[in-house]
């Protein structure tokens, strides 16, 4: 039990942690509201915008939904997939951003708290993937002596 409580306990966290992170600027003010989901693959624009259900908003908000799925579900595969959802969504982020700037003009220090909660969040998924306690698990304790052979499958 205190293990499920756990992982419900990290799965809201990095579930509120993804979803936030689409509200916080991720480099240099940069909003990831306004970044168009297709920039993460073909590179980032300058001045682009993106309507709600176009932009980094999509990706994130998917990947929050999924982590309760996932809870509600006890599946650690869609838990796992939520984490690399987030993961994916950051890092392509990151790489297209650094490829957007001449090399000495990047800095990490200008990297803004969004991409750190959403990378937190992510991690976070993956932890609760772990720690996510198995269907089987529930009342395990008396089923195994009431078969022939003891404890033995």
């Amino acid at each position: 039990m205190a293990r499920l409580t756990a992982t419900i306990f990290i799965t809201l966290v990095g579930g509120a942690a993804l979803a936030v992170s689409a509200f916080q600027p991720w480099y240099q003010d940069r909003d990831p509201r306004s970044v168009p989901v297709t920039d993460l693959i073909t590179g980032l624009h300058d001045g682009g915008t993106a309507a709600l259900a176009t932009s980094m908003l999509l990706p994130l908000a998917l990947a929050a939904a999924l982590a309760l799925l996932g809870l509600g579900l006890r599946s650690r595969a869609v838990l796992a997939v939520s984490a690399l959802l987030g993961l994916a969504t950051g890092g392509l982020f990151l790489v297209q951003q650094i490829q957007a700037v001449p090399s000495d003009a990047f800095h990490f220090t200008d990297l803004g708290q969004g991409l750190f909660n959403a990378v937190g969040g992510a991690v976070f998924l993956v932890i609760a993937a772990a720690v996510l306690p198995s269907r089987e698990s529930r009342g395990a304790v008396g089923r195994g002596a009431d078969r022939p052979g003891g404890w033995e499958r």
